[in-house]
């Protein structure tokens, strides 16, 4: 019972972690509607995201231990991958919030 238990409450868990992603995805996606995609908004929501997804990889490494299955690793791969994406992307999108401010400030 105790292995079902966890099952369950990480399928709540990374859940909750998948809802705050979409959260995030559409904010993102209410800035390209106001053609102004390079604000530190989308920065600090792409930072979330890959805070997200870390969270959601951590929880399937401890299930790897408690109950392997080939899904869990690719899952696991999967949110790693998301999370290195989502910082890696954040810093772009810093350093181009960055320069169009300084663009902006020129002239």
């Amino acid at each position: 019972m105790g292995v079902l238990a966890y099952c369950v409450s990480l399928l709540a868990i990374t859940g909750v972690f998948a809802l705050g992603i979409v959260r995030e995805i559409r904010k993102i996606f209410k800035s390209l509607d106001g053609k102004d995609p390079f604000i530190m908004e989308n920065v600090k929501s792409l930072n979330r995201m890959g805070l997200f997804s870390f969270g959601t990889a951590l929880l399937y490494a401890v299930k790897i231990c408690l109950l392997n299955s080939f899904f869990t690793i690719v899952i696991l791969m999967i949110f790693i991958i998301a999370g290195f994406f989502s910082i890696i992307l954040a810093e772009v999108f810093r350093q181009a919030v960055e320069v169009k401010m300084e663009n902006d400030y020129t002239i």
